[in-house]
């Protein structure tokens, strides 16, 4: 589940966004995923938190970041 949020920064005259995900998995795993940007960086940055959510893995233990080795192999 995710939600977003504009506001504008009055001191910066910027509109900024505000994006959020709280991942939940199988029993407790967990993650909350914030994401800011502002508002003329939004071409850049929503394909980003788009790819953000689509490889989001929970529940999955990593046995050597280094390699990407995941348990079950």
């Amino acid at each position: 589940m995710w939600a977003g949020n504009s506001s504008r920064v009055i001191a910066l005259e910027r509109i900024r966004y505000d994006v959020r995900s709280l991942g939940c998995g199988i029993s407790i795993s967990q993650c909350l995923i914030p994401f800011d940007y502002w508002a003329d960086q939004a071409d850049r940055m929503t394909p980003v938190w788009d790819e953000v959510l689509r490889t989001l893995t929970l529940g999955l233990y990593i046995r050597d970041p280094t390699t990407g080795a995941a348990f079950p192999d």
